[in-house]
């Protein structure tokens, strides 16, 4: 394996995990806050970011302990070769769900947005742009 390749896998892993845990804190700070008070909220989001995070770095030394090279080559190593499947669709709908908050988050945005340029339009009503969001972002992704 070139030096190249291993440097835009180690890049991508990062990007991915630091999407992810992103995506859990814009999930969760709003839930949390709004069940709990500011400070029972913050404990929560904390409380999670270390679980992600040790999670994240145990993911990271069994790959390193089992020179695997993707979640799928640490789980068949580490469970078993059918359990790589699993991981394989978690992973999958890991990303999926990930895309999923993005797009609403960019449909909410959009719509306001557009609210005061053209008022009374499809942009800013949020199911016709969140249909048009998955119609143009998600089938370029199962590439």
């Amino acid at each position: 394996m070139a030096s190249g390749e291993s440097c835009a896998k180690t890049k991508d892993t990062m990007i991915n995990l630091g999407l992810n845990l992103v995506g859990a804190g814009m999930l969760a700070l709003p839930v949390s806050l709004i069940t709990t008070s500011v400070v029972w909220g913050s404990v929560l989001i904390g409380i999670i970011t270390i679980l992600m995070t040790g999670s994240f770095v145990f993911i990271g030394e069994c790959a390193r302990y089992t020179h695997a090279s993707s979640y799928r080559e640490v789980a068949s190593k580490l469970v078993s070769p059918q359990f790589a499947v699993v991981t394989d669709v978690l992973v999958f709908t890991n990303g999926f769900f990930v895309c999923v908050m993005f797009l609403i988050l960019w449909t909410d945005f959009l719509t306001q947005g557009f609210s005061g340029i053209l008022p009374n339009s499809i942009w800013t009503q949020r199911l016709p742009c969140l249909g048009i969001g998955f119609i143009v972002c998600l089938p370029p992704l199962g590439r």
